[in-house]
């Protein structure tokens, strides 16, 4: 009968234990109890979208060739003045009539120099279309000691031969060249004139 008591006692007593311990886990959990709890969350952060710098499209401006008004302005003077020395400038009653000239040209520009027989230079400059340039083009490669291309990143043709009169050689030049809707004809005879025609196409195109 003592054994039973002492059972059921240390039961009851166990029972009471674990009431307790379950009130006092409430009273935590309910922050009730003398203690605080605390929870600690992750902090949330927003990116915000990175977007990518934009440009604006650049447009470059179409190439302006200024065409000297006068055949005296035409290369540096003192090259244009030691070739011009021994010839005497000539009217051109048409100027279109030049044997390079391309199909439906505007002729900007005509000077022509000449003394004698064979002498002479002559100055083209206008404005024509492509397809009109490189059929002229094509006509003048086949002329003797012509060559043509598009090495420089532009059409061009140059003349180099030698002429006869009468049984005497003489040097015969010239110089085509087409950039931005522009045409150069530089055509000699009995003299030389390749650096003056460089010149003349550097002041049209830089």
């Amino acid at each position: 009968m003592s054994n039973t008591r002492t059972t059921t006692l240390r039961a009851t007593g166990a029972f009471a234990l674990l009431a307790v311990a379950g009130i006092a886990l409430t009273a935590c959990a309910t922050g009730t109890g003398s203690g605080t709890a605390t929870t600690s969350a992750a902090p949330i952060t927003s990116e915000e979208p990175t977007t990518e710098p934009t440009t604006e499209p650049t447009t470059e401006a179409p190439t302006t060739v200024t065409i000297p008004a006068s055949c005296d302005d035409l290369g540096e003077a003192a090259t244009r003045e030691a070739i011009l020395e021994h010839v005497q400038p000539q009217p051109d009653p048409s100027p279109e009539a030049g044997p390079n000239t391309p199909a439906g040209a505007t002729i900007d520009l005509s000077c022509s120099w000449f003394a004698g027989d064979v002498t002479g230079i002559s100055v083209r400059i206008g404005h024509a279309e492509a397809a009109a340039v490189t059929a002229a083009f094509a006509q003048l490669a086949t002329t003797e000691g012509t060559t043509c291309d598009e090495s420089a990143g532009y059409p061009m043709c140059r003349t180099d031969r030698q002429g006869d009169y009468q049984g005497n050689a003489y040097p015969v030049g010239g110089k085509a060249v087409y950039r931005d809707g522009v045409w150069l004809d530089v055509s000699w005879s009995n003299l030389d004139a390749a650096t003056w025609a460089d010149q003349i196409e550097t002041q049209l195109f830089g």
